[in-house]
């Protein structure tokens, strides 16, 4: 069992976190729409509401205590860059 990270759920980031939920995963979800998270809330053992391209939500994450990391975010995908740079996350 690993500890999962999924910022942005969109089509992709929902689809990521209904196939890793199956597969007995720890999974935290980040999405800046509440309505995005509701669906997901009993595959998850969190669920956070914020603007992940803001330094300030990303720190209150702690997003180094997670095993993995997936940044889901389409709209604004220069933000998801400036995370793994900040967080020094190699880009699969």
């Amino acid at each position: 069992m690993k500890s999962i990270l999924i910022i942005g759920l969109g089509r992709f980031g929902t689809h990521l976190c209904q196939d890793l939920a199956k597969l007995d995963n720890e999974i935290m979800i980040v999405d800046k729409d509440e309505a995005s998270l509701e669906d997901l809330l009993p595959l998850v053992v969190s669920a956070k509401i914020g603007d992940c391209t803001n330094e300030k939500v990303l720190k209150s994450l702690g997003v180094g205590n997670f095993d993995y990391c997936f940044v889901c975010i389409g709209e604004n995908f220069a933000a998801g860059e400036v995370f793994l740079v900040q967080y020094s996350i190699k880009a699969a």
